[in-house]
């Protein structure tokens, strides 16, 4: 059997330590103060970390802003006192009057307790007075003394809250409030009440007070009596350019962010930026006027004007003086000046000279050139019967023969003769015929032209007297008559602005339509002989002079006599192209064996007369001869 005292010996108790004594030591200063800076930063009570004498101790020992600021909300220094306000119980009244609901109407900087100090606090200093009133305001720490708290939404605790957010939490949300600051003086001075004597008395503390609003802290001083311009002038030059970063969305009447949906918020939005935009406006205009106030009425500002004044009429008697000595010096060197300029007037004249007399022989030359080449295609056309065969152009070649005389340059008419004689590629015909289309091409352009200056002319000079005309004038009318025929767009004006351009003199008063048809109409009242010497003696054209100088009266002892037969011979030069192309066709078609040869024709052209196409006819063929003739004199 076995011994019951040999069995308790042998018992193990495997799985089981031994006990022991376990001892516990302090977690330490750091943690401490760590733990510390947590709860008074969510704004918990710190009795349970520390006794108030041990975190006293604590909070001697650290060291640095965080020291500071920890020592201000539990155990403040004395000069703490200096900017916080009291926490009595005038200041706790004060709290519990205030409306929860309406937090925005309080003063946020007295909440804080922080009234002495208001705009000019900083970060640290509102989270130091934040501190503080957590601490003894909190709902846990006033039931933790035994004070019954309300329901924690209707406490006035959330005015304390709500003041810290506006103004410890967000730059842009504190700088709303201080925007519209109710204890801010916006007042300033009448301009009745500033004078000379008090000027810098009552306008330094008021532009001091506006200071603040400046979005740039470098701020002129105002200066006193001893001040320079230059400070001055950058004083105002500083105020009229003020740059203000006020701005009034504390004072929005709703706010966007109880809007239900992104509608409600856009249009809540909009209602309150034109309500900000009155004030701000209303605000740059309060500032302005209290700059140009104090520059109107700166006793600085008169003196420097009339320091400028002076200097000014010093200036103009120095530079009067300087002009009466340099007005002889100039009248010295004028003399001298204008014998040396007459001389080099002299040597100019003469290097003028030679050369017009250079560009004359030129000219002269290029004419010789023109004129040969004006002859060679005349010639060319009369050997080969103006390159047609129906007698009927024959007339019409002629002419337009003289046309690309006049019109054609040199060169046009060397390479249209050197076409002519040795075609490259086109025969002769169609090369004259191309030619003949583009002079009429180009004489259409210069009646547009010419008759656009005839309409410039006409306005440019209304109602200018007739002037008198020279031989080369008559002589370029009557060549224009005969290139422009009746039938011509603007006839008259094209014939005017035609003189005007190819007269000799282009000094003289510019011809009008009026003063052509009067020429005209006294060429045609001369008599023959008259007639001939102008044609002759003017060099005109030998297409023209039978149509033009067709009489329409004759002169007997300086009394003109008109008659019937006269007006109905002036009608019937008024020929147009197409009572033209009528005439020549009917003339083919009604040869002279026709007894009624003359009545069958004056039927076949509208508006003319038997007595008119036959005039028509004698005209045309004296025109013929008399080419003919010229031609044959000038071989």
């Amino acid at each position: 059997m076995v011994d019951e005292s040999s069995l308790q010996t042998a018992l193990a108790l495997p799985g089981f330590a031994a006990p022991r004594v376990r001892y516990f030591e302090p977690a330490g200063l750091f943690y401490e103060c760590r733990l510390l800076r947590d709860k008074l930063t969510l704004g918990e009570d710190v009795g349970s970390v520390l006794s108030a004498a041990a975190l006293a101790s604590v909070l001697a020992s650290r060291s640095g802003d965080s020291s500071e600021e920890q020592s201000r909300s539990t155990s403040p220094e004395p000069g703490a006192k200096d900017w916080l306000d009291a926490d009595d119980a005038k200041y706790e009244k004060y709290l519990k009057n205030l409306d929860p609901s309406d937090c925005n109407s309080q003063d946020h900087y007295k909440v804080l307790g922080i009234s002495k100090l208001r705009w000019r606090a900083t970060e640290g200093q509102i989270r130091t007075a934040y501190r503080q009133k957590v601490l003894r305001h909190h709902p846990d720490k006033r039931r933790h003394r035994g004070v019954a708290v309300k329901n924690q939404e209707e406490d006035y605790f959330t005015c304390i809250t709500k003041a810290y957010e506006q103004l410890g939490l967000s730059e842009q949300k504190r700088r709303a409030y201080d925007s519209c600051d109710p204890s801010f003086d916006d007042t300033i001075p009448a301009a009745s009440a500033v004078t000379a004597e008090n000027f810098y008395d009552v306008l330094a503390p008021v532009f001091e007070r506006n200071a603040r609003w400046s979005t740039d802290t470098r701020v002129p001083s105002f200066g006193d009596q001893d001040s320079a311009k230059e400070d001055v002038d950058e004083f105002y030059s500083f105020w009229f350019d003020f740059k203000s970063w006020r701005e009034y969305s504390y004072l929005d009447e709703e706010d966007k962010e109880k809007g239900e949906d992104r509608w409600e918020r856009r249009e809540i939005e909009k209602i309150n930026r034109v309500e900000r935009e009155k004030r701000r406006k209303k605000e740059t205009k309060r500032i302005r006027t209290l700059v140009e106030m104090a520059y109107a009425a700166d006793p600085r500002v008169a003196k420097f004007r009339q320091e400028e004044k002076d200097r000014k009429e010093e200036g103009k008697r120095a530079k009067k003086d300087a002009q009466r000595a340099k007005r002889d010096a100039e009248e010295r060197e004028r003399r001298e000046a204008e014998e040396a300029e007459r001389a080099r007037l002299q040597a100019e004249e003469e290097v003028d000279r030679l050369r017009r007399e250079e560009d004359r022989k030129a000219k002269e030359a290029q004419k010789k050139l023109l004129q040969k080449e004006r002859r060679r295609l005349k010639q060319l056309a009369q050997e080969n019967n103006y390159y047609t065969d129906s007698p009927s152009e024959h007339l019409a070649r002629t002419e337009d023969v003289a046309k690309m005389c006049e019109v054609f340059s040199m060169e046009k008419l060397k390479s249209l003769n050197d076409h002519l004689q040795s075609p490259n590629g086109v025969s002769a015909p169609e090369c004259f015929a191309q030619h003949i289309a583009e002079v009429h091409n180009e004489l259409e352009a210069r009646s547009a032209e010419l008759m656009e200056n005839s309409k410039t002319t006409k306005t440019e000079n209304p109602g200018s007297a007739l002037p008198n005309w020279t031989t080369d004038e008559t002589r370029v009318l009557v060549k224009a008559v005969s290139m422009f025929p009746p039938g011509t767009l603007s006839r008259w004006d094209v014939i005017a602005n035609y003189v005007n351009e190819h007269r000799k003199d282009t000094t003289l008063k510019p011809k009008t339509e009026r003063d052509v048809v009067k020429q005209v109409k006294a060429i045609q009242k001369m008599e023959a002989s008259a007639k001939e010497k102008i044609t002759a003696g003017g060099g005109q054209n030998k297409l023209g002079g039978g149509i033009l100088l067709e009489p329409q009266a004759v002169v007997t002892n300086g009394t003109s006599e008109q008659s019937m037969e006269g007006e109905k011979a002036a009608a019937a030069t008024n020929w147009s192209a197409d009572e033209q192309k009528l005439f020549e066709q009917a003339l083919k078609t009604y040869s002279s064996n026709v007894a009624d040869r003359w009545d069958r024709i004056a039927e076949c052209v509208p508006g003319k007369t038997k007595k008119d196409c036959m005039r028509r006819f004698k005209e045309l063929a004296e025109l013929v001869k008399a080419k003919k003739a010229a031609q044959e004199k000038a071989k």
